[in-house]
């Protein structure tokens, strides 16, 4: 059963593979359009990838995650232009830097109503061809303006087809015709999107079992409706969490040539079931 199940597990991450070589640059289209418009509202604001679609562990149907940050300008050097925080500063620290920008010669945007600035301008009725869906969740932790998009209305050509960037028919139509989910939230102090995307490429450097897993058991929590956070569900950073947890508390080796991942599946399944929790 194990073997079987280990086998399954590997082409299902193949497959996976194989799907998003040909969704990314679809994608990276929808990326490319989003930030153009966001700049056009927004001149201040610049917009960065982080989440799955950072780290690379996403399926077809996983949300592109964006947050929305300040250009901060240098007041006593107008030549320089602008720069974004995390080309002024780095590290945890960044925020405290940024908190005190104004004494440091620097300008800090007001950015408290970006978020529902741009919801207006994307509601427009001129952007309901690529706008399939605009949802604003204000009353939350981290507020967020949920998009569905569409590559087709983008791509279509003269006879209505939907052709790749590269100009191809895709090979899998069936998804590449499916909305494409975005997030974009706002950038803040607390707001830790972009440094754990260099964290997570870390541990995916360390061990190969993170990244099969982690595909496998995202597409249960989908299949079950559980995957979204902001619907009491989990959220995939919340999942990849527990994944090094337990790989680190059972230490397993780090090839996937050295374990039968069907049986580390289910142990890890096992291991959060029976965890004592009191």
């Amino acid at each position: 059963m194990f073997n079987k199940l280990h086998d399954e597990i590997i082409l299902f991450e193949e497959s996976v593979k194989s799907i998003m070589n040909e969704m990314d640059p679809i994608k990276t289209i929808i990326i490319e359009k989003i930030s153009s418009f966001i700049k056009q509202v927004i001149p201040n604001g610049d917009v960065e990838v982080y989440g799955s679609h950072a780290t690379k562990l996403c399926l077809h149907w996983s949300d592109i995650d964006l947050v929305l940050k300040p250009v901060m300008r240098d007041n006593n050097d107008s030549s320089r232009g602008g720069q974004t925080s995390d080309q002024m500063y780095s590290g945890r620290r960044q925020g405290e830097h940024m908190l005190n920008a104004n004494a440091t010669g620097f300008s800090m945007p007001n950015t408290r109503n970006w978020l529902n600035i741009l919801f207006h301008e994307l509601i427009k009725s001129e952007n309901r061809g690529w706008l399939q869906k605009v949802d604003f969740i204000e009353n939350t932790t981290v507020p967020v303006i949920k998009l569905a998009c569409s590559f087709h209305h983008l791509s279509q050509n003269s006879n209505g087809q939907l052709l790749l960037p590269n100009g191809n028919v895709p090979r899998y139509p069936q998804i590449a015709s499916k909305p494409i989910y975005v997030d974009i939230t706002l950038w803040s102090d607390s707001h830790n999107g972009l440094p754990c995307v260099n964290l997570v490429k870390s541990y995916l450097h360390e061990s190969q079992l993170i990244e099969p897993m982690i595909l496998v058991l995202k597409q249960i929590l989908k299949v079950w409706g559980f995957n979204d956070a902001y619907t009491g569900g989990l959220s995939s950073y919340a999942l990849f969490l527990m994944i090094v947890s337990f790989l680190q508390e059972k230490r397993k080796p780090a090839l996937k040539t050295e374990v039968n991942m069907g049986e580390t599946l289910l142990e890890f399944m096992r291991y959060y079931a029976q965890l004592d929790f009191s």
